[in-house]
């Protein structure tokens, strides 16, 4: 998971997904895959709609050009900040909850750094 920043605001948050080995096909469509935002002060329910410019996008990083996230591709799903939370603080915890159609949801939390860098390494 990746956090860009202005120095003052987090503005982009980026996690890279794949398939585990053995694991079926996962469509990654809006209004397929559900994708929730939570931090202190914000709850969104669904914040990856259909043609989301501003919003969150879900991208191929590798793969074959479908909308099917199989064995062996990266997809990138990046959260524009400014759509989904007021301004995070330095130390703060956030969620975001993936929902596939079918299968386990994927939560992952994280806190930020006590200092804003350009780019933050939240892994």
């Amino acid at each position: 998971m990746i956090a860009e920043s202005n120095g003052v605001d987090v503005t982009k948050i980026i996690i890279y997904i794949k398939s585990s080995v053995g694991k079926g096909e996962v469509d990654v469509r809006a209004g397929k895959m559900v994708i929730s935002y939570r931090d202190k002060a914000v709850f969104k329910e669904n914040i990856y709609a259909t043609n989301s410019t501003t919003g969150t996008l879900v991208t191929q990083i590798t793969g074959d050009g479908d909308t099917v996230l199989e064995f062996g591709e990266i997809w990138a799903i990046t959260i524009n900040m400014s759509s989904v939370s007021t301004n995070l603080d330095p130390n703060d915890i956030f969620a975001v909850e993936i929902k596939p159609p079918q299968g386990s949801l994927l939560k992952v939390e994280r806190r930020l750094p006590p200092s804003f860098d350009s780019i933050m390494d939240l892994t």
